[in-house]
């Protein structure tokens, strides 16, 4: 059964955004380690997934209620059962807010 990761606090204290944002970290674009950075406006429901190009979620990186502020979810390339996955493209989906943000990540061997 695939646990989830979960989300840790970023230390950085900026003014709170309006809405949910997302980035990848810089130079954490291509895989084997993602790091998903986003700042919450409010406390909410937070999911973020790892999606393949046919549309299934293999690893969920966060599932959990989150407090307003900056959090990163990392990935390091392997599936909800720890196998590394294939090479190829793949979406870090954020669910949050009301709002779905995407980034497509490439994977290399």
């Amino acid at each position: 059964m695939q646990r989830p990761s979960t989300a840790t606090p970023h230390p950085h204290h900026a003014r709170q955004p309006d809405q949910p944002r997302l980035a990848v970290v810089p130079g954490a674009r291509i895989a084997p380690v993602a790091q998903l950075r986003f700042a919450l406006p409010r406390s909410t429901p937070v999911a973020a997934y790892v999606i393949n190009s046919a549309n299934q979620i293999v690893h969920t990186l966060c599932q959990q209620d989150l407090e307003p502020g900056e959090h990163v979810c990392s990935w390091d390339g392997r599936d909800g059962n720890g196998n590394r996955i294939p090479p190829g493209t793949y979406t870090l989906r954020l669910e949050a807010a009301s709002r779905v943000l995407c980034v497509r990540v490439v994977t290399l061997r």
